[in-house]
């Protein structure tokens, strides 16, 4: 996508995970299981990155 010259959404779908799913998730997870939480964080949020940027 990117090298097509759409740039502007999938960096806005990657800007909308890391902040409305990657933080909220980390978080939530780190009060319940401490610093692995914030490790399974991650990829639940390239998960959901894949799954909106093939949506695009």
């Amino acid at each position: 996508m990117r090298a097509s010259g759409a740039v502007l959404v999938p960096t806005g779908i990657s800007i909308f995970c890391i902040l409305a799913i990657e933080l909220p998730t980390a978080y939530a997870l780190a009060a319940r299981i401490g610093i692995e939480g914030v490790w399974r964080a991650y990829p639940i949020t390239f998960v959901s990155m894949l799954v909106l940027q093939g949506a695009y």
